[in-house]
């Protein structure tokens, strides 16, 4: 499934065409068009119905409050791109949680007291060269986000706790969350 996961999303990658020379990416009145194949192979590997991934990449629905009927505008280009860049961000957030618990439960059953499972990960440079960035780049970005994070909460948030806890006088660091 993880593979078709990251297929799909791929997939997702390729439903918008580049911007038009010429196109205004904010125009209201110009319909979004979509690459129907790219749609389709998303659709199919990430398990949605195809008419609603298209609708939900091209269209913004509204409900006003108190009514339970919905009033729909075409989404810009730029509308469609931040639907499409949300969805991918969150997909792949969510496969990458899931095969980080995954390892994490088969690397611990294997530990014993003295003897951790030990997983290394190494980010490659380079791809940020290329000439276009693909998935490769979308895996080591978010990849890279989860381990600042990660950072961020274990070292800078844990030593403001230990001064706290030690009385001594600190400047706060605010630690800004941008896992969601």
């Amino acid at each position: 499934a993880a593979f078709e996961t990251l297929a799909g999303i791929i997939h997702l990658g390729d439903v918008l065409p580049p911007e038009r020379p010429g196109q205004d990416p904010r125009d209201v009145d110009e319909k979004v068009d979509i690459h129907e194949r790219s749609v389709a192979w998303a659709a199919k590997l990430l398990g949605f119905d195809p008419d609603m991934l298209k609708r939900t990449v091209t269209v913004k629905r509204i409900q006003v409050a108190g009514r339970t009927s919905f009033y729909e505008e075409n989404h810009t280009w730029q509308q469609a791109q931040s639907v499409l860049r949300g969805l991918m961000v969150t997909i792949y957030g969510r496969l990458f949680h899931r095969l980080v618990r995954k390892m994490n439960t088969v690397l611990a059953d294997g530990a014993t007291p003295h003897h951790g499972a030990e997983l290394t990960l190494l980010d490659i440079y380079g791809f940020e060269d290329l000439g276009r960035n693909s998935l490769e780049q979308l895996l080591i970005n978010l990849t890279n986000e989860r381990l600042q994070q990660l950072f961020s909460q274990r070292c800078l948030v844990a030593e403001q706790q230990t001064y706290l806890q030690e009385g001594l006088v600190y400047r706060k660091v605010d630690v800004e969350d941008r896992s969601a």
